[in-house]
């Protein structure tokens, strides 16, 4: 039986598993055909990475970071770190530049990740070589910086909430849709093995009629 996450990672960081699996299916669309899906956006990551190494040119992937702070850091960690838990990996993610609220604070920040500070989020989408922008604002500006973003035709990875209003993220959606890019929410609970594991089940059919299933998320 296969599962959707294989159990050799099981230990990885949640943000990793779920930050792979954006860049690895942005490196190669067409294979969302071909590998094991369990729900919606729920992707074999290992099957993942075995097709893009065993055949699939390996891509240079320009991110822009956006806001730096508890969650900026976090990003701009797991990016440096995807090659310390997928080997081979299949394309090569890297920071290029990160723009903050303050020119000073987009300064150290650039001097910690090693890229380049920008002024401002146009100065980011303005860059040849952002593919992508991750934004990790505070939830008010996600919406403006989205549809600019999205206009410049960059790929779009958004920390949640989308927007603060159900509207805004539906308008997000449908102009991602029409720009013929790639966007994705920070739902990494998604890729708890536990859950992938649950919905696998309900799946197939072996857990009966599921008519309500409780759930506790403990963390220390």
């Amino acid at each position: 039986m296969t599962t959707s996450i294989p159990l050799r990672i099981e230990t990885y960081p949640l943000s990793v598993i779920y930050y792979s699996t954006f860049f690895l299916i942005l490196q190669a669309p067409k294979l969302k055909k071909s590998v094991v899906k369990s729900g919606p956006g729920m992707y074999n990551i290992k099957s993942v990475v075995e097709k893009i190494a065993g055949g699939y040119q390996v891509k240079q992937i320009g991110i822009g970071i956006v806001g730096f702070g508890s969650m900026g850091k976090t990003h701009s960690y797991v990016i440096e770190n995807l090659k310390y838990f997928y080997n081979p990996l299949g394309f090569d993610a890297r920071v290029v530049s990160v723009a903050t609220a303050h020119v000073e604070t987009a300064r150290a920040a650039a001097d910690l990740i090693g890229c380049e500070p920008a002024s401002s989020l146009n100065e980011i989408i303005a860059r040849p070589d952002v593919d992508v922008v991750d934004i990790c604002t505070p939830n008010i500006y996600h919406y403006d910086m989205l549809k600019k973003a999205i206009a410049a035709k960059k790929h779009i990875y958004c920390e949640k909430p989308l927007c603060i209003t159900p509207e805004q993220a539906d308008e997000v959606a449908e102009l991602a849709g029409r720009a013929g890019i790639r966007a994705q929410v920070v739902f990494h609970n998604r890729f708890f093995p536990a859950r992938q594991r649950a919905k696998q089940l309900v799946d197939e059919g072996r857990l009966g009629r599921v008519l309500s299933c409780p759930s506790v998320y403990l963390d220390s």
